[in-house]
C-alpha cells in the first residue's frame, strides 16, 4: 500500500507495482490539488519500504506521505528553524504498510526526536508501524517518539478547517514539532504560511 506525494511519484510508483512487483498493490491517490515546495528526486530508485528526504535537517525526524501532509510538515519544520534555529527532517515513506529496517535505522541514525504523521486514523497507521519497527530496532540512546493522526471522527468543512481541526495543518504541526523537541511556542511566535 503506497501514497505518493507528487505527480512524479505517482508514474514512479504505479511503474514500479505495474512491472516490478508480483503482489497485489493499493495506490491511494490524494485528489485535492495543493502547492508543493519540494519536487520528486529525479535520481530516486524507488525500493519497498524506503523513502527519501523532503527537506534535510538534523535536529529531529519526520516521517509522513501524500502531497499535503508533507508539504504541510515542510512548512512547520521551515517555521521551526526561522523561530528557534532547530532543523528537522522531513522525510517521505510513501509504503503504508511496509519499512526497511536497514533504512530506517541509517535515516533515524543519532535523532533523538521521532515524529510521525498519519492523515488518517492513528490506529492502524503508518506512525504506528515506525513505532512498533523503532522498538524492534532497540535503538540506544531511547528516542523520543511522537505520533500525530487523526484521533476522533473526521469532521466536515473545507480543507482548511479540517486540516486545522484535526491538527494538520501548519500552524499545529509546528506547534506540535515544538513539543517533540521539548520546546514550548509563545502563541504569537507562529506566522500564519500558506
Amino acid at each position: 500500500m503506497v501514497e505518493p506525494a507528487t505527480e512524479s511519484e505517482v508514474t514512479a510508483l504505479f511503474d514500479y507495482a505495474v512491472n516490478s512487483l508480483s503482489c497485489s498493490t493499493y495506490l491511494r491517490l490524494v485528489s485535492v490539488k495543493w502547492p508543493l515546495p519540494f519536487e520528486y528526486p529525479d535520481d530516486y530508485l524507488i525500493k519497498p519500504g524506503c523513502g527519501w528526504v523532503v527537506r534535510p535537517g538534523t535536529d529531529g525526524v519526520a516521517f509522513g506521505y501524500g502531497p499535503w501532509l508533507l508539504a504541510n510538515a515542510w512548512h512547520a519544520a521551515e517555521e521551526i528553524k526561522r523561530t528557534t534555529g532547530l532543523d528537522i527532517k522531513v522525510m517521505n515513506l510513501p509504503w503504508l504498510n511496509h519499512v526497511d529496517m536497514d533504512w530506517f535505522r541509517e535515516t533515524l541514525g543519532d535523532c533523538r526526536t521521532v515524529i510521525t504523521m498519519d492523515n488518517h486514523y492513528l490506529h492502524g497507521g503508518q506512525g504506528e508501524m515506525l513505532a512498533s519497527a523503532a522498538a524492534e530496532l532497540g535503538l540506544t540512546p531511547a528516542r523520543q517518539l511522537t505520533r500525530i493522526g487523526i484521533t476522533n471522527l473526521p469532521v466536515c468543512g473545507t480543507n482548511d478547517e479540517v486540516l486545522a481541526h484535526h491538527g494538520l495543518d501548519v500552524e499545529s504541526l509546528a506547534t506540535r514539532f515544538r513539543e517533540a523537541l521539548g520546546m514550548q511556542a509563545p502563541a504569537a511566535s507562529i506566522s500564519k504560511l500558506p
